[in-house]
């Protein structure tokens, strides 16, 4: 795999999905995430999380994270002119920013080349890599508020959650994770946290996505809570830009 990965690249094997996000109380799709998908050529479909942790190990994912933000900025620009304004998010690692200290610099400056917004492209950080490398973060995070992007912290809540981060690190959105809902354990309980965390989120003027939406059950008790804006399987598996170009701009509200 490290070595068939520029090839790949070149050839399409690897190729940029998005999974739509939602507002659950109207219906109306508001963003996508951007998502690695990988066809080999001899070994079929490849699972991100095989590939992706092997071409961190390599050194490789700056090069595959290059080609997707300029594979996104390449609709989002098409999208633009076809009168579709649309957002996308797309995710940022530590391995990115050792490679390119300037990294909000770097954004700027292509979203300039393809005359889009900051407003239109979304940086996504793991909360993992917020804990880990805290100063860091929060200076890069500081920088790509000042250029006008959003950011926000990916995988809230998946056992790394730190109070005193929420205090320290200013993002604009908290993509909640959702498993406190699908593990094992007191139900009761996990429902108990999840309301609090919403709570708490929206109490801090910060925008909360609640992400891995499975269920109808789920939908409804998220939107019972006040968390309108969700991703997941119940609303839209990722898909390839020609399927997400066909989407339709509602899909049904979450009633009940």
């Amino acid at each position: 795999m490290e070595r068939h990965v520029p090839a790949a690249i070149r050839s399409g094997e690897i190729r940029v999905w998005y999974q739509p996000q939602v507002d659950c109380y109207t219906g109306k799709v508001i963003g996508a995430e951007a998502l690695c998908r990988w066809k080999h050529a001899k070994l079929g479909w490849v699972s991100p999380g095989e590939f992706i942790p092997v071409l961190e190990e390599a050194g490789l994912i700056y090069e595959l994270d290059l080609y997707v933000w300029d594979r996104v900025c390449r609709d989002l620009q098409r999208w633009n002119r076809e009168g579709k304004r649309r957002s996308v998010s797309v995710n940022l690692s530590r391995f990115d920013i050792r490679a390119n200290p300037d990294i909000a610099g770097f954004f700027r400056d292509l979203l300039r080349s393809y005359d889009l917004t900051p407003d239109q492209f979304r940086i996504e950080i793991t909360e993992t890599f917020y804990v880990e490398n805290s100063a860091i973060l929060i200076s890069t995070t500081e920088q790509l508020r000042a250029f006008g992007f959003r950011v926000e912290m990916d995988d809230f809540g998946s056992g790394y959650s730190s109070l005193h981060m929420l205090k320290e690190v200013p993002v604009n959105r908290i993509k909640l994770d959702l498993h406190f809902l699908t593990a094992s354990g007191d139900m009761e309980k996990s429902r108990t946290i999840v309301s609090y965390m919403v709570q708490m989120i929206r109490s801090l003027d910060i925008e909360i996505l609640a992400e891995g939406v499975e269920t109808a059950e789920q939908a409804r008790f998220l939107r019972s809570r006040g968390c309108s804006e969700m991703q997941g399987y119940y609303f839209f598996k990722p898909m390839p830009e020609e399927e997400y170009d066909k989407l339709s701009e509602f899909t049904e509200p979450i009633t009940g």
